[in-house]
């Protein structure tokens, strides 16, 4: 599934062009010179209802590219989840998030902040669009750990536009930089230049050895 959002970009302090696909995996593009960060690491919040995909999506990506050192988080509690961004940060490649609880806005911008201020400031949306309740039911039925029709018909209410999602990391970006909590920043990140790529992973043969 290619990531959307990126209609509209806004002017950057220092533009730099990261358009193709073939430049995810190359470090120098995206090297940061954050002490506490010895290996860069990406973000990505896998946003969706239950049933969506993106749990699918998320645990298939560390088979299919065993060369990037991913890893997996769905902790619903906010302790949990900020513990192993902690541990993650620094020292993966990339970090997915498939909690459910990112579907809140605010939430959204917490778990933003918490990275950010590790450091890591790559970060960006995988949306996947809701699919009709009849269809979740379904497909729920058929999952050993359902979670039922009344927590579907929420995450269907609660989920917002994709672009929604974007402004929301792109709100606490701008508020990290305003506070001068990102310092020492290469061209090319925060949510904005994420936009840019058309999805992750990165095209394999752009993987490093």
């Amino acid at each position: 599934m290619d990531m959307r959002g990126r209609r509209r970009l806004r002017p950057r302090e220092d533009p730099h062009r990261l358009t193709s696909p073939s430049t995810w995996g190359v470090r120098p593009t995206l090297q940061q010179e954050h002490q506490e960060v010895p290996r860069e690491t990406i973000a990505l919040f896998a946003i969706g209802t239950a049933h969506s995909g993106k749990e699918e999506w998320a645990q298939g990506l560390p088979e299919k590219f065993p060369r990037l050192r991913i890893r997996v988080t769905d902790a619903e509690q906010e302790d949990r989840w900020n513990q192993e961004a902690m541990a993650a940060a620094g020292n993966c490649d990339a970090l997915l998030s498939t909690t459910g609880r990112h579907l809140d806005l605010q939430q959204l911008a917490s778990s933003a902040r918490h990275l950010y201020g590790l450091g890591v400031t790559d970060l960006s949306i995988q949306y996947f669009p809701a699919r009709p309740l009849w269809d979740l039911i379904g497909l729920d039925r058929e999952r050993r750990c359902a979670v039922g029709a009344a927590e579907l018909k929420r995450q269907i209410l609660a989920i917002q536009p994709e672009e929604a999602y974007w402004e929301a990391l792109e709100r606490e970006w701008a508020a990290v930089r305003k506070r001068g909590m990102a310092r020492k920043v290469a061209a090319g990140s925060g949510p904005e230049a994420l936009r840019q790529r058309s999805s992750f992973p990165p095209d394999p043969a752009a993987i490093p050895e």
